[in-house]
């Protein structure tokens, strides 16, 4: 597909490390859905491209290779070529088994993760009905014009369709398409479907890998595994952001390889998405890969998602410590103890600041992500990351036609008025390319960092109302109502309050920050929210408009950004995972509780670039402070001449960087004696 100037708009998703691939995972799948519907809102080819005759996405993601032991050789492509010489066929349950191929085995499953028999029946009942010939995510081949040239002039060609003027149009081609497919449906995938669920009720999601969750079709080019391991003894310090030989030369002929040959694939690529792990061997590979991605394709926009997950670095800590004081007494395991845990407390504060300083000089923006809840597993705090993403990365993936499901406002923005004729707050667009979503959320290179929050389920009410509050749409109302009818309030109420957090009276949590902040105390350099209502609203109407409305003037009247964004996707999020296959399925089960799907479940999230980010900078700048300074002296010298650390002029620039970035996205008021900190 294209956009409306006629060039595509291709991204790639690169993902790095297992709590980076457990949130990709459940956003590829996402995107999946959104892009393969009947009637698409997103655009299939922005995420997706075509392999076999299948949407997959286009993505690279990378792990140990104790996360997915011998996955990578269960790969069959003749199988799938099998499938689809028989996609236009009438074909049974039972004959598509035997030529779908599951992408794992049952030594994979059993050993690795004790996956059930419930799991193994349905990734293969999902499988099964992803490589459907008449599956949502099949591309059907496009008529092509054959020509032979003429007997008696080998000069003059001769059109297939000036021989055969009864052949099928595309019309007729896509009618009839569209009958096999609501055949099939109903003779085959809503049992199927059933099944789906009936094996998925009998799955402990919190065992899962992300391997697991991530529902097929993907390509076989899809993964990639790293050298090193957490459990290798072969390496010493493999957990470490400074490169290796052996790391470089994987980089050069695997990791870099395979993105050249996605960026081949691309008619035009319009800029990366990079998840990545909080610090470590995962970070270094990201920072050094953006560089190498910049003299690739210079035009195309970067942006990070840094994710940090202490539940797998202090699991990884303790499997790596525990081999090393098996053999000790209980005095010599103490001293080791402390002294392991000053040396990993060292490297943690230095790598932090480097990869923070690495990851904002190389890509336009970067979003850090905390994935630290102790009530959820790893499956479920992700996937509601995921979730936020997901609405939040809208703008960029919606279909470039006019389409009344959606609409775009824009406010202060250097593309102002682009090409709306709704105006009654800025302008509104069709869609955003990936560079005027970059520049929506940077109006300066000075201010890389973002910060992600969602809708807090627990505080939710009548949001279309909360929207309203304070703006005009309220005040229209207001007028036109008998005063006996309304409830008297004080005029002098601003809009916006929904976008605080729900500690301070809004109803968003926060996915950046470990604790809760208080907005309003911030100065907002950008701001961009998305909604997906609960139910579909009726189109045509003033909904959609009017939603838009209020929740542009919620940004602008009391946070006054200099540039902000709106998106409103007239798509609840149970539309979009109705018939989903697996991802349908096992999402509704996270919309769930006690195994009824909660009603209404509105999805609402925010990307801000404001001053809310001086925690977490000065967080890192403070720790890398402490660890080169003179009590950890000697554990920080030591590991810079070992090469386990960057050489210590790298780690001085870092931290003047890191410092300089703190100074920036200091809060006003900060140095008022009157305020603290924690008001911060």
């Amino acid at each position: 597909m294209s956009n409306s100037s006629g060039t595509t708009r291709d991204t790639i998703h690169i993902s790095l490390g297992p709590s980076a691939n457990a949130v990709s995972a459940h956003l590829l799948n996402l995107y999946g859905l959104a892009a393969t519907e009947d009637s698409p809102i997103c655009d299939a080819q922005t995420t997706h491209t075509t392999e076999h005759n299948y949407h997959v996405p286009r993505a690279f993601m990378v792990d140990e290779s104790t996360n997915y032991p011998g996955l990578p050789d269960q790969y069959v492509d003749q199988q799938i070529m099998a499938q689809q010489q028989q996609q236009h066929a009438p074909t049974t349950t039972a004959q598509h088994a035997l030529h779908v191929e599951t992408f794992r085995d049952d030594s994979y499953s059993m050993t690795h993760h004790q996956a059930s028999d419930a799991f193994a029946n349905f990734f293969q009942t999902s499988s099964i009905l992803a490589y459907a010939g008449q599956s949502r995510f099949s591309q059907p081949e496009s008529t092509q014009h054959q020509y032979k040239a003429d007997p008696s002039n080998s000069r003059h060609v001769v059109w297939d369709d000036d021989e055969d003027e009864d052949q099928e149009s595309e019309e007729e081609k896509r009618q009839r398409l569209h009958r096999q497919r609501t055949q099939w449906r109903q003779q085959q995938a809503v049992p199927m479907q059933q099944k789906l669920e009936d094996d998925w009720k009998q799955v402990d999601a919190s065992q899962l890998s992300w391997v697991d969750y991530l529902m097929p079709p993907y390509s076989r080019k899809l993964m990639g595994v790293l050298p090193h391991s957490h459990q290798t003894h072969m390496v010493s310090h493999w957990d470490r952001y400074v490169s290796s030989p052996e790391l470089d030369r994987w980089m050069e002929d695997t990791l870099m390889e395979r993105i050249r040959h996605q960026l081949e694939e691309c008619d035009y690529c319009q800029g990366f998405v990079l998840a990545t792990e909080g610090y470590g061997i995962y970070a270094g590979i990201a920072s050094r890969m953006l560089l190498e991605l910049q003299e690739e394709c210079r035009s195309a926009g970067r942006m990070v998602c840094h994710i940090r997950n202490p539940k797998l670095q202090q699991y990884q800590t303790q499997d790596e410590t525990s081999h090393e004081n098996d053999d000790n007494d209980d005095k010599q395991s103490n001293t080791q103890s402390w002294q392991v845990a000053n040396v990993q407390r060292v490297q943690k504060g230095i790598q932090s600041g480097v990869a923070l300083h690495g990851l904002t000089q190389n890509a336009h923006l970067v979003l850090p992500l905390h994935l630290d809840d102790d009530k959820a597993s790893l499956f479920e705090s992700s996937a509601h990351i995921a979730l936020a993403l997901e609405s939040a990365t809208a703008p960029f993936r919606l279909r470039s036609n006019s389409d009344e499901r959606y609409k775009i406002g824009l406010q202060n923005s250097r593309f102002f008025g682009q090409g709306g004729m709704d105006t009654r707050w800025g302008s509104t667009a069709q869609r955003l390319s990936f560079g005027e979503f970059i520049a929506s959320l940077q109006p300066s290179d000075a201010y890389p960092l973002l910060e992600l929050d969602s809708l807090d389920q627990g505080s939710v009410g009548d949001i279309d109302q909360l929207f309203k509050i304070g703006t005009s749409v309220e005040r229209d109302h207001r007028m036109r109502e008998p005063s006996s009818s309304v409830t008297r309030r004080d005029r002098d109420v601003p809009p916006g309050q929904w976008l605080n957090s729900s500690k301070h009276g809004g109803i968003l949590s926060p996915m950046t920050h470990a604790s809760h902040v208080d907005r309003s105390a911030h100065h907002h350099f950008a701001l961009s929210s998305a909604y997906r209502p609960a139910t579909n609203v009726n189109e045509g109407g003033s909904g959609i408009p009017q939603t838009l409305t209020c929740m542009m003037e919620g940004m602008g009247v009391r946070y006054t950004p200099e540039r902000c964004v709106s998106t409103v996707v007239n798509q609840s999020i149970l539309d979009l995972t109705d018939n989903g296959y697996g991802v349908g399925v096992y999402w509704r089960s996270i919309l769930s509780r006690n195994g009824t799907v909660k009603s209404p479940v509105p999805v609402l999230s925010t990307l801000s670039n404001s001053t809310r980010s001086y925690a977490m900078v000065d967080e890192v700048a403070t720790q890398m402070k402490a660890m080169t300074g003179r009590q950890f002296k000697g554990f920080y010298n030591r590991d810079v001449m070992n090469g386990v650390l960057p050489e210590t002029e790298d780690c001085d620039e870092a931290l003047s960087y890191c410092l300089d970035l703190r100074d920036a996205y200091t809060p006003p008021g900060l140095d008022n004696e009157d305020g603290g900190f924690d008001d911060f």
